[in-house]
């Protein structure tokens, strides 16, 4: 399998080109695509739950402390890189402040989720790529 990262929202067209290029290459390509930027996918339906990659600790209210294998459950995207998520195991609210805050260096969608019958998809990328890149998987 080929992995393919690109650095940019799904909203900038050279993704939207980059996905439907792969949809050629692969068919549907829906659950093999993934981005940090946005948590829902282009039909604003299913949700993406992110993974913790690694531990997390806070010492600002404002951010969620987090464990390897913590899911988190984006709660508010402010669609500039900071987003706010729920910690399913804390319950505990937060934040990154920016887009290259601690809480994105922290976590990449790794998984697929199935709830109610909705794909949750995930494609999980190297510890040193850029975290907050859209990441693509031929």
């Amino acid at each position: 399998m080929v992995n393919v990262v690109i650095s940019c929202a799904h909203n900038f067209q050279v993704c939207q080109m980059a996905f439907e290029m792969m949809k050629n290459l692969r068919g549907d390509a829906s659950t093999r695509c993934s981005t940090l930027d946005s948590f829902y996918n282009f039909a604003s339906f299913s949700l993406m739950l992110n993974e913790a990659v690694m531990s997390h600790e806070t010492d600002n209210s404002k951010n969620i402390e987090l464990l390897t294998g913590d899911v988190v459950l984006p709660a508010e995207n402010y669609w500039n890189g900071s987003t706010i998520g729920v910690n399913s195991r804390t319950r505990a609210r937060g934040f990154s402040k920016n887009r290259y805050g601690q809480f994105h260096s922290c976590l990449c969608n790794v998984k697929s989720y199935s709830v109610y019958g909705i794909m949750l998809c995930g494609a999980k990328p190297n510890r040193n790529q850029h975290q907050n890149s859209t990441y693509m998987c031929l």
